[in-house]
């Protein structure tokens, strides 16, 4: 029993100095993403929100369909990870890519930010003005 228990601190020594600990936990990747889609200034209803990691938006890890007000609200995407790294300091975010598409148009606008170790979350208006008379994109209303 008492090897059983010295094997065990040892164990969690030895992760400790090489700048981990073996303990299960969550962490916030993505900060929540809300905001409003129009096209010349009216809402979209039926707008596919995308959160990813790449400015392609490929393999979102939020998505969401725009309201009839062409409303949105995307939760922050948390993830399960078996160690935490001390040397990184907590929580882990990756850069962050918001794209906007609609069924008749396909990807309309977007937004990117680079990642930071503390998620923010922001409020985003898209705006998918039809050329030539402006140019579609995101902007950021509040947050980073």
């Amino acid at each position: 029993m008492a090897r059983r228990r010295f094997a065990a601190l040892l164990l969690v020594v030895t992760a400790g100095l090489a700048g981990c600990l073996p303990i299960p936990h969550t962490v916030r990747v993505t900060g929540r993403v809300s905001g409003t889609v129009t096209r010349n200034e009216k809402p979209v209803a039926g707008a596919r929100v995308m959160v990813a990691a790449d400015p392609s938006c490929i393999a979102p890890v939020r998505e969401a369909v725009t309201k009839e007000d062409g409303a949105f609200d995307l939760a922050p995407f948390h993830k399960w990870v078996p160690i935490i790294d001390l040397a990184y300091g907590g929580e882990s975010n990756l850069p962050e890519s918001v794209c906007v598409e609609t069924p008749e148009e396909g990807r309309r606008a977007g937004y990117s930010r680079g990642g930071s170790t503390t998620p923010e979350d922001i409020v985003l208006r898209c705006e998918l003005t039809v050329p030539p008379k402006g140019k579609s994109g995101c902007i950021v209303v509040s947050g980073q």
